[in-house]
């Protein structure tokens, strides 16, 4: 296939750079790859077209009435598979804060619907506000937020080092009231990330493993944060327990029509596919898919196509067949630009690259500057 022959370029076709002057920042890259999202500390959203030579930058979305400078805010979007042109729902929310000795105010959790205006190089997106309501306690860090359809899931740590799951009804959540169901995993996991799945499931991941919960029947509820109960809440599936040999350090998730792929890697060197299928009653899979060597470390990975390091020293690209005799495919890649400790942090604040593997682009953050790698000649389509 094309994509296969432009992953093994060597030398990147485009490197470049954008300048973000703000305390802090998160990025998120609508799938597909034109688009790059930036969650800004005051609670705007900036929009910029890397299909755009100058990659010029727009307002999508306002900042916060009352903003607060010491929150970090964070973006998740949820792609409308039914439309014929780009749509989807956003939820902008504040995950974390710089200094806990600071009132936290402007913590809403809101909701827009951006669609996909224009057509080739005059094309934009344009962003409609749907819904807000106030959902962030004190002395909390929101490790996760999934959204899917008019349900919100949000994974909660507390400075107890407890954690919980809020699954919201967002459209029926108001300042006053709450439309929600709340699981709660066992004490000893140490929460990372959700994923709502079709059938009402949501995935959680945690450190060492991956369960199952059923989503239960939603009731309205006081706006405060629940009590965590002794007994953590009933388990569909435990997909996957590494029994203390693994450590997951980050997920993506596919969506086709019979199934959810969950794409998981251990110790940054294992890459495991989790197939969790639509029909509730169906039983979830878990395949290790390539042979990789503890000398690789990846710090993006997508269904085929990863990026990472080899050796400490060298950054590559890497193809991974799904037939487990094919093995995996390497290409080392050459960049002058992109500063090394940009990839090798992992912290919330220079969070791992991002990768379209569709069109071959690679996105990362160090401090105010933002590095975008093409590595294919010309998208893919």
């Amino acid at each position: 296939r094309s994509a296969d022959k432009e992953w093994e370029i060597t030398n990147p076709v485009r490197e470049r750079s954008i300048f973000l002057d703000y305390k802090t920042y998160t990025l998120t890259m609508v799938p597909g790859g034109r688009w790059l999202l930036a969650a800004l500390s005051d609670g705007s959203v900036l929009c910029y077209d890397l299909e755009d030579p100058d990659m010029r930058s727009t307002v999508l979305t306002p900042p916060r009435d009352d903003p607060n400078g010491d929150l970090i805010y964070d973006l998740t979007v949820d792609i409308d598979q039914s439309n014929a042109t780009l749509s989807f729902c956003m939820v902008n929310y504040p995950s974390d804060y710089f200094n806990l000795a600071q009132p936290v105010t402007g913590c809403d959790l809101t909701i827009w619907r951006i669609n996909l205006r224009g057509h080739g190089s005059s094309a934009y997106l344009e962003a409609h506000f749907l819904h807000s309501f106030p959902a962030t306690e004190l002395s909390t860090t929101i490790l996760s937020v999934s959204l899917s359809g008019d349900l919100l899931a949000r994974l909660v740590y507390t400075s107890q080092f407890r954690s919980y799951i809020e699954v919201f009804d967002w459209r029926a959540s108001t300042a006053l009231v709450h439309r929600r169901t709340v699981i709660f995993p066992k004490r000893t996991e140490r929460p990372y990330s959700v994923v709502l799945l079709p059938g009402r499931q949501l995935a959680f991941v945690s450190i060492r493993n991956v369960t199952v919960y059923d989503i239960d029947i939603m009731a309205d509820d006081r706006p405060i944060a629940p009590i965590i109960p002794q007994s953590p809440s009933e388990v569909r599936w435990a997909l996957f327990d590494s029994d203390g040999d693994f450590v997951f350090q980050h997920h993506q998730s596919s969506l086709d029509t019979k199934a959810v792929t969950l794409v998981l890697t251990s110790n940054h060197r294992m890459i495991y596919h989790l197939t969790i299928p639509h029909n509730s009653d169906s039983t979830p899979h878990l395949v290790h898919h390539g042979k990789t060597t503890q000398e690789y470390c990846f710090y993006m990975v997508g269904r085929e196509k990863a990026f990472g390091e080899k050796d400490k020293s060298t950054l590559v690209k890497v193809g991974m067949a799904h037939e487990p005799d094919l093995g995996t495919t390497e290409c080392e890649l050459n960049v002058s630009r992109i500063p090394k400790m940009s990839l090798q942090s992992q912290s919330r604040y220079f969070p791992p690259p991002i990768l379209s593997e569709d069109i071959g682009r690679i996105v990362t953050k160090m401090d105010s500057h933002v590095f975008i790698l093409d590595t294919y000649r010309s998208p893919v389509m």
